[in-house]
């Protein structure tokens, strides 16, 4: 499919970056977890919501509720340890 095709292209940061924020995570957790700025994350999900073409982290997770990503971040990143995302 379409969303297939925009994740390989897609800069590992930027991969980190949506995968966390699909499975929940704030943009101050993610900067925590990936040991960045708020301001990049920030950055990176402007830049993954702009080529998957969606408004929101909410939309882009609509457009990737079947990824399974707990699995895909332990298999590309297994240093990163994960806390439970805030509700």
């Amino acid at each position: 499919t379409g969303n297939d095709q925009r994740w390989p292209p897609l800069p590992p940061r930027e991969q980190q970056t949506a995968a966390l924020a699909c499975l929940g995570y704030t943009n101050h957790q993610i900067a925590d977890i990936l040991v960045i700025s708020v301001n990049t994350v920030r950055s990176h999900m402007r830049g993954v919501l702009d080529k998957y073409q969606v408004a929101s982290k909410a939309d882009l997770r609509l457009v990737l509720v079947d990824w399974d990503f707990v699995t895909w971040l332990a298999t590309h990143t297994p240093s990163l340890s994960l806390p439970t995302p805030e509700d």
